[in-house]
């Protein structure tokens, strides 16, 4: 049966692993909303552009007012899209360096509770090793074990 100790050093590993997944699984959909509110906004930039764009174009007389039009949006469409990229790169970025923090602060606890169940499994099993060492140090079964015949082994014929 474990002991007190090594029931709490792994309910405390166990507890600051279940903190770091919930860190994790917060900034992950704290990320991945910041993400859609992006996309939901540049979609919607982008749709608005392209009615405006549209309504000009049809709006045009002749071919030259056309593609005046449409040169003189291709500019501003470029910029919202380099914007966007921008916004995009800041956006993963932050999420990068947020979990990276996540696993740097997470690391030292994890090292300290899994050191802590190392140590209480070797500490049990040497306990483990002295409770059974003096049955079998008189008897010969701890020094190779087989009747003191060298390992030998006789058939009846």
């Amino acid at each position: 049966m474990p002991s007190n100790s090594s029931t709490s050093a792994m309910r405390a590993h166990l507890e600051s692993q279940v903190a770091f997944m919930s860190d994790l699984t917060r900034k992950t959909y704290d990320s991945a909303r910041k993400l859609s509110e992006l996309n939901l906004h540049f979609t919607q930039d982008w749709l608005e552009d392209s009615f405006t764009i549209s309504r000009q174009l049809l709006a045009a007389g002749d071919p030259f007012q056309f593609s005046a039009t449409l040169a003189n949006q291709i500019q501003p469409l470029a910029q919202r899209i380099r914007s966007y990229q921008q916004q995009l790169i800041g956006l993963l970025s932050g999420a990068q360096v947020d979990f990276t923090r996540a696993t740097e602060s997470f690391m030292p606890e994890a090292s300290r509770s899994a050191s802590a169940i190392a140590d209480d499994m070797a500490r049990r099993a040497e306990e483990a090793s002295r409770a059974f060492a003096p049955r079998y140090s008189g008897n010969g079964a701890a020094s190779g074990g087989h009747g003191g015949d060298g390992g030998a082994h006789h058939s009846a014929s």
